[in-house]
C-alpha cells in the first residue's frame, strides 16, 4: 500500500553527434527550472544524516533532492533523461521529471516517460532504497520501451545529480579509480581527465578498478559518490573504434562527470565515452568520442542499479578511503583460491630454468616468449622489470631449501658478477647489460634511474643475507650494498631529496625528487645489516620529505622509470614499502598512518569486480573463464593492466596487523590467490612451463589482448611476498597464518625484514 503523487513534464532537444556537451546543462542544473530550494519534500528517505527525497517543481513534475544534515546538498530535476539514436544517426535526447512517485514499503518508486517524434515510448521506474547508516542509497532502473518506432534505430539512458550550491569543477576533487585523484596534475598529456578544461568527462566503466566516480567540495567537505552496483560489464569480440555501436550486447555502462555549469556526477548507458577515450581513432584537439548504444527494439531494456552516497570528510584521502571501502563491501570481490605450494615450485623452477649460461655469463635474462618459454633477450636488469638481483637472491634461497647445489652456484655467479662489475668509477652502479660470445659484456647507456639501483641492491642485500644465515659468507656482496649506501648518503640533498635519475659520474639528470621514497627500504635494511647509522639517518631525512611531497600532497607519482611524473601504482606501492619501514625503524606510528594511506590509494588501481573477456578472438591471451579480479591497472594516460598486486600481499597483511584492519587482510588474502590465475597453475592455459605469465593485458577494448612476453619482475611479484609471509609468519597462505595461535603472530611481527629473519 502506497501514497502516489502524480504530474509530468518532457523536454525533447536535438542535439546531434554533440549531445554530450549541448544537452546536459539542462539536464543536470538544478536551478534550470523554477523550483525553491527550499521547497518542500513529499516523500523521503533517510540514511544517517543523509536523506533523499522528491519534491514537486513548479510546473507540477517531480524532481529528487538530496540533503545533509538538514542541507540540501544535491538534487536533478529531470531524472528521466533518454537519448533516441534516429537513422540518421543523430541523437535527441529527452529530459523529464518523475509524473507518479510511491512511497510503498519503505522505498520510493518513481515513474516517468517520455516519447520521441517516431512513435517509440520510453517507460522509466526508478526504486530508490536506503542503507541503513550510511548516508548512501540505492536506485534501481528499469527502462522499457513501448510501441518502437521504426526511424528510432539506438538509445541510451542517464542519471545524474548536480550541486545544489554554486560550484565549479576548480572547487572539487575528484576520485575515478585508476583515472583521477584530486585535481589530476600528476598525468600525461591527453590523459582521460587531463585537462580542466572540457565539458565532459565520461570513462568506460571497464577502465576502471570499481565503477564509481566521487566529487569532493574543497570549500565544505562534502562528498558525493555514483557507482554502478552489480555490474556484469559484457560486451562482444571487435567491440572497438570511434564509430557508434548499437548492439544490445554492451551491457558495461559509463561513469564521470559533466562540467558544462556545475559539475555533475553520472552515469550514462551502455557507455560511451568522451570528451577524450583512449578508443583508436582520429581526434579534433586531442578530443574524441565512441558512441555506443542499444537497438530501439522490442524486448530490449535497461536494467541497472546504482548508489549514491553522500557525506562530509576532512580531506580528500578521506573521501576516497569511505567511497572505495563502500563500494568494496557492495562487490564483495571474490578469491578464487590457487595451488599456492605449487605456484611458488612454479616460479622457482621457471627463474633456475631461464638463469642460465649466456655466451659465458651466468644471467637472469631479460624476456623470454609466452607461451613456449623460449628466452628472446639475454640481455639483464639489475631491478624493476629485469629484476636480475632480486631472482638471484630468489633462486638462490631455493636453492639451500632444496639442496640443489647446481642452483645455489648459478644463483652467486649472478649476484657475484654485479658485485663485481656494475659499479662505475663514480661509484654509482650501472643497471643494465648486453652480453656477447666469448663473455664480454657491453653496459647500456641506460641512466642510473633510483628504482632500478634500489630494486637492484635491494636484492643484492637480502642475497648476502640469506647466504649469511647458511653459513656462507660474501664480504663482497654487502661492500657493493654499502658502495649504493655510501653514494645515496654523499648525494642526498639537504632537504634529504634524490633526483630521479643520474649518469654514471653522479650527475642529476633528471631532477624531479618525486622518487625520494623509492631507495627508504633498502637504507633501512643495510643499517640493520651494517649497524652504520648514517644510512638510519639518509632514510628518516628521505622519509621527512616524502612525508611532505608524497603523503601530504597525495602525490604517488613516477613509480616506473619509463612512465616519468605520472600517477600509477607502483608509486603508492614504493611509498607503502618506504613508510612501514620507517615504522620498523622508529615505531612512530606518523608513518604507519603514511603507509596506511599509500595502501588504500594502491588498493584503488586493483580490478575488484571481473571485467568477462569476450569469447571467440583468437589474439586474446586470457581465457574467458578466468577472473579478471586480482589485476590492476598500471598507470595513468592508458588503460593496460597488469599483475603488479602479486606483491602486495605481504605488505597488506603486515599493516593489518599492525593497524587492526581486517579489510587489509582481506585484500591480502584476495591478491595472493587471485593474482596466481596469471599462470598457468592447473594447466588450463597449456603454457611451455606453468609459471610463465605475460606481461600486460587490455581489459577495456581490445579486452584480452595483451604483450605476450615474460619479463623476470612477473615472477619475483609472485614469489616474494610468499618468501616474506613464511620467513615472518612461518607460513606463505594466510589461511594457515589465521590458525596459529594468537600469542605466535604478535611473536611474529616484529619480524618485518628478511634481514630480521634470516640472522
Amino acid at each position: 500500500m502506497g501514497i502516489e503523487y502524480h504530474n509530468a513534464m518532457d523536454i525533447g532537444i536535438s542535439v546531434g553527434k554533440c549531445f554530450p556537451v549541448c544537452v546536459f546543462a539542462i539536464l543536470t542544473l538544478g536551478a534550470a527550472f523554477p523550483v525553491s530550494a527550499a521547497s518542500p519534500p513529499v516523500a523521503g528517505l533517510k540514511s544517517g544524516a543523509a536523506s533523499l527525497g522528491v519534491f514537486p517543481l513548479a510546473d507540477g513534475g517531480y524532481g529528487v533532492r538530496v540533503t545533509l544534515a538538514g542541507r540540501a546538498v544535491f538534487s536533478q530535476l529531470s531524472p528521466v533523461a533518454i537519448g533516441r539514436v534516429g537513422s540518421d544517426g543523430v541523437e535527441t535526447w529527452s529530459a523529464g521529471s518523475y509524473g507518479v512517485v510511491t512511497a510503498s514499503g519503505g522505498d520510493l518508486v518513481c515513474k516517468g516517460v517520455t516519447g520521441t517524434a517516431a512513435g517509440t515510448q520510453f517507460q522509466v521506474s526508478d526504486t530508490y532504497h536506503a542503507l541503513a547508516g550510511q548516508g548512501a542509497f540505492t536506485m534501481t532502473r528499469r527502462v522499457e520501451i513501448a510501441t518502437p518506432g521504426a526511424e528510432d534505430k539506438g538509445f541510451n539512458s542517464r542519471f545524474s545529480l548536480s550541486p545544489s550550491d554554486p560550484a565549479a569543477l576548480a572547487d572539487e576533487d575528484v576520485f575515478a579509480p585508476g583515472v583521477w585523484y584530486k585535481d589530476n596534475a600528476h598525468v600525461p598529456k591527453g590523459a582521460l581527465a587531463g585537462s580542466r578544461g572540457d565539458s565532459e568527462y565520461l570513462f568506460r566503466e571497464d577502465r576502471l578498478p570499481l565503477p564509481l566516480v566521487m566529487t569532493r567540495d574543497r570549500r565544505s567537505g562534502v562528498t558525493l559518490a555514483v557507482a554502478h552496483l552489480d555490474g556484469v560489464p559484457t560486451t562482444f569480440a571487435g567491440e572497438n573504434g570511434l564509430s557508434r555501436i548499437i548492439d544490445a550486447r554492451m551491457q558495461f555502462g559509463a561513469l564521470g562527470v559533466q562540467n558544462m555549469v556545475r559539475p555533475s556526477p553520472e552515469f550514462v548507458f551502455p557507455g560511451m565515452e568522451g570528451e577524450r577515450s583512449y578508443i583508436a581513432g582520429p581526434a579534433m584537439d586531442g578530443k574524441r568520442w565512441a558512441y555506443r548504444s542499444h537497438p530501439v527494439a522490442v524486448g530490449v531494456a535497461h536494467r541497472y542499479r546504482l548508489l549514491i552516497q553522500v557525506g562530509r570528510t576532512p580531506d580528500f584521502s578521506a573521501a576516497v578511503r569511505r567511497t572505495w571501502r563502500t563500494v568494496y563491501d557492495l562487490y564483495k570481490p571474490s578469491t578464487v583460491h590457487a595451488d599456492l605450494k605449487k605456484c611458488y615450485k612454479d616460479g622457482m623452477e621457471l627463474l633456475s630454468a631461464v638463469t642460465q649460461p649466456y655466451d659465458g655469463v651466468v644471467t637472469v635474462p631479460f624476456a623470454a616468449t609466452v607461451p613456449d618459454g623460449k628466452v628472446s633477450d639475454t640481455s639483464s636488469q639489475m631491478g624493476f622489470v629485469g629484476q636480475a638481483l632480486p631472482s638471484a637472491a630468489l633462486l638462490l634461497r631455493y636453492g639451500f631449501e632444496t639442496n640443489d647445489v647446481d642452483t645455489i652456484s648459478r644463483a652467486t655467479q649472478v649476484v657475484d658478477f654485479w658485485a663485481k662489475n656494475s659499479l662505475s668509477p663514480a661509484g654509482i652502479p650501472r643497471t643494465w647489460y648486453d652480453n656477447h660470445p666469448g663473455g664480454a659484456v657491453t653496459w647500456r647507456d641506460y641512466h642510473t634511474f633510483l628504482r632500478v639501483a634500489s630494486d637492484g641492491l635491494d636484492g643484492a642485500l637480502r642475497a648476502w643475507s640469506i647466504a649469511h644465515a647458511h653459513g656462507q659468507d660474501h664480504p663482497e656482496w654487502l661492500i657493493f650494498c654499502r658502495a649504493y649506501g655510501d653514494w645515496l648518503a654523499q648525494a642526498q640533498n639537504p632537504d634529504g631529496s634524490w633526483a630521479r635519475e643520474y649518469d654514471f659520474t653522479g650527475h642529476a639528470v633528471n631532477p624531479a625528487t618525486d622518487t625520494t621514497d623509492q631507495p627508504i627500504a633498502f637504507l633501512a635494511d643495510l643499517f640493520r645489516a651494517t649497524r652504520d647509522d648514517k644510512y638510519k639517518q639518509a632514510a628518516l631525512k628521505a622519509g621527512e620529505f616524502s612525508w611532505k611531497s608524497v603523503h601530504l600532497a597525495y602525490a604517488y607519482v613516477g613509480g616506473t622509470p619509463d612512465n616519468p611524473n605520472v600517477m600509477d601504482k607502483e608509486g603508492g606501492m614504493q611509498a607503502l614499502a618506504a613508510f612501514l619501514s620507517l615504522y620498523d625503524l622508529t615505531h612512530d606510528r606518523k608513518w604507519l598512518a603514511a603507509a596506511s594511506q599509500a595502501a588504500w590509494y594502491s588498493e584503488t588501481w586493483v580490478y575488484c569486480w571481473n571485467i568477462p573477456i569476450p569469447d571467440g578472438d583468437p589474439k586474446a591471451l586470457y581465457p574467458q573463464n578466468r577472473t579478471t579480479v586480482g589485476l590492476s591497472l598500471i598507470a595513468a594516460g592508458h588503460s593496460g593492466a597488469d599483475n603488479y598486486m602479486a606483491a602486495a600481499p605481504y605488505y597488506y597483511y603486515r599493516l593489518s596487523r599492525l593497524t587492526g584492519e581486517p579489510h587489509f587482510r582481506d585484500l591480502a588474502r584476495m591478491l595472493l590467490h587471485n593474482t596466481k590465475q596469471m599462470t598457468d597453475w592447473d594447466g588450463v592455459l597449456h603454457y611451455a612451463r606453468p609459471g610463465l605469465l605475460t606481461e600486460a593485458l587490455n581489459l577495456p577494448p581490445p579486452r584480452g589482448h595483451g604483450t605476450p612476453f615474460w619479463l623476470p619482475w612477473l615472477t619475483v611479484a609472485i614469489l616474494d611476498p610468499m618468501t616474506r609471509l613464511q620467513d615472518t609468519y612461518g607460513a606463505m597462505d594466510i589461511d594457515e597464518i589465521e590458525k596459529t595461535p594468537k600469542r605466535e603472530r604478535l611473536r611474529r611481527d616484529a619480524g618485518y625484514t628478511s634481514m630480521n629473519n634470516q640472522n
